[in-house]
């Protein structure tokens, strides 16, 4: 059990941002081979260390009858969630995390982030709440008190990024898309479920508009874009909705 404290940030700083999210579906061989022409004509991400994909793992928060769930599934198109993420190898190893809200609104992304310390993330997820004076840790806690919060799924995968930065736009491939269940520090989970099978996640992130090379790469494969979640399908999985 963890020893009660406060929530602390490593940094008072609030991230936030906004942006369209555009995704696909990408049987993973098609998959490769776009990675494989990205790197021929986009900058790599600096956290791909020498071109080769990273970890991210979250775990997500919902009400106890899964309204955020729901909202995603009943078309709803205004929409929150709320997830503690890491970058690192093993999210239950990791050094640095982030409480994140991410909210949608018809067709733009809008998240908020601020890095917490691994005792934080423990101790919030261990079902205790408290924090300090930070404006987004506040209005966390406000929907968790409100709400009734509880960590639901744990998504784990592996990225490849690649970015333009002079029309602030990202393009990543997610692959090995892996979900678990009943997710606290205490006892961390043995079992993960495969979630696409033999596809992968593209994702495309932008400002304003689509560089003419992914235009083209969408249609020289006929990728059509898709309502895609990651926590909706772990849901379906996991909890039989």
């Amino acid at each position: 059990m963890i020893e009660k404290q406060k929530i602390t940030t490593e940094k008072e700083l609030n991230l936030t941002f906004s942006r369209f999210e555009y995704k696909y579906y990408v049987p993973s061989f098609i998959a490769d081979e776009i990675a494989h022409y990205l790197k021929g004509v986009a900058d790599i991400d600096p956290y791909n260390k020498d071109g080769k994909f990273y970890s991210v793992s979250s775990v997500y928060f919902d009400t106890p009858d899964f309204m955020f769930f729901k909202d995603k599934y009943d078309g709803f198109s205004r929409r929150v969630k709320i997830r503690i993420r890491s970058y690192e190898d093993n999210f239950f190893d990791a050094q640095n995390y982030f409480f994140e809200i991410k909210y949608k609104n018809i067709n733009k992304i809008y998240k908020e982030r601020v890095p917490i310390t691994r005792d934080a993330a423990f101790y919030y997820l261990d079902k205790h709440f408290d924090v300090a004076h930070n404006p987004l840790l506040e209005k966390i806690r406000a929907l968790h008190d409100f709400q009734c919060l509880t960590p639901k799924i744990l998504v784990r995968y592996r990225r490849l990024s690649f970015y333009d930065k002079y029309i602030k736009f990202k393009i990543s491939i997610d692959k090995n898309i892996q979900v678990a269940a009943d997710v606290d520090f205490d006892n961390s989970p043995n079992d993960y479920l495969d979630l696409l099978g033999d596809y992968s996640v593209l994702e495309l992130k932008f400002d304003k508009e689509l560089p003419i090379y992914v235009i083209n790469l969408l249609s020289k494969y006929n990728l059509q874009r898709e309502s895609i979640s990651k926590y909706g399908f772990s849901v379906l999985k996991l909890y039989n909705y």
